[in-house]
């Protein structure tokens, strides 16, 4: 019954044809629209803020992800799981990359330092892991399909070797253990994680952290038809709605040929991380698909703790003002 009213409402939306998705270049500057901008075609309902409205942007939620044009504290940056999404097909290749923005550091020249980028696992005295942190190992030399970087703990050369070569991923084997990590420069750090700001909660019409929220847009509503047409039985319909998303990210090589009862979830619930990042909608997509919100990267969570669909903390709090206007009994979530 859900899956037919949601593929119901959603085709609605979409045979309408009052909204468009935004081509490739236009997409990769999303934020930069106001929400009845002409040129933003794929916004369907946002709630929209102009400067008027303030300018301490410092409270913002994107003064969180980024400090730009001098505002923002900048200490919640894009998850080592979601660069890696980012990455699979190649870096540079999905337009959605065009939101980070990492923050290389340079020398008094000006020049960056090549390193090999790695997540890698904590532990405390007894051996037991507490936690993952990254490290950016120094580049020494690079030969073929190796790389030799430096050691942090006793400056020993450490060679590694690549694994692919779409995205520069090497793997390495550092104080018994085996990682894969990316060549790249070396970036600016705070507490120890990269500074991979994100973009998409600031700069509408070139203010700092302005931004309208989204609540709802076109290439959701196409993933919606996807899901729902999955859960019907009708695969061939939910693949096709997914490539629409995804054919305007990535070349055609990167589309998905085919989907069945075996794959359907899987694909439709990354496309979805992949294009709704920053947008509010993770925690809600995992949890009520059943699935467990696993966050084993480094930030400034517990990486190891794991909150299944059945968590209590799971559950939401009822405001307290709707539990003081119904007129019967509302019992407070547990």
């Amino acid at each position: 019954m859900y899956a037919d009213s949601a593929w119901y409402f959603a085709n609605e939306v979409i045979k309408a044809n009052h909204f468009k998705m935004l081509d490739r270049e236009s997409f990769k500057k999303y934020n930069e629209y106001a929400p009845d901008n002409a040129m933003q075609t794929e916004t369907i309902f946002a709630v929209k803020f102009v400067t008027s409205d303030g300018t301490d942007y410092s409270s913002r939620i994107g003064s969180m992800y980024a400090h730009i044009q001098g505002v923002g504290w900048g200490e919640i940056y894009a998850s080592a799981n979601y660069l890696d999404l980012l990455y699979e097909t190649g870096r540079g290749n999905d337009a959605r990359e065009a939101f980070i923005h990492p923050q290389y550091s340079v020398d008094e020249n000006g020049n960056e330092t090549p390193v090999l980028r790695f997540v890698s696992n904590v532990y405390n005295e007894s051996g037991v892991q507490t936690g993952y942190i990254y490290k950016q190992l120094p580049v020494q030399s690079k030969t073929g399909d190796k790389l030799t970087v430096i050691s942090d703990v006793n400056s020993q050369l450490i060679e590694a070797t690549l694994v692919n070569p779409a995205n520069g991923q090497y793997r390495i084997f550092y104080e018994g253990n085996e990682y894969v990590g990316y060549e790249d420069s070396k970036m600016e750090e705070s507490a120890g994680h990269p500074m991979f700001y994100i973009y998409k909660c600031s700069l509408q019409e070139g203010v700092s952290h302005l931004h309208s929220p989204i609540i709802s847009r076109l290439a959701e509503v196409y993933l919606i038809r996807a899901e729902a047409s999955a859960k019907k039985g009708n695969y061939q319909d939910a693949v096709a709605d997914v490539n629409v998303v995804r054919g305007r990210s990535l070349d055609n090589a990167y589309l998905y040929t085919s989907m069945d009862a075996t794959n359907a979830k899987t694909i439709i619930m990354k496309e979805r991380q992949l294009e709704l990042a920053y947008e509010g909608d993770r925690g809600y997509d995992v949890f009520r698909v059943g699935e467990t919100m696993v966050r084993r990267y480094p930030g400034w969570h517990d990486g190891l703790i794991e909150y299944p669909a059945t968590s209590p903390r799971v559950v939401q709090y009822i405001p307290q003002s709707e539990i003081n206007a119904y007129p019967g009994v509302l019992t407070q979530n547990p």
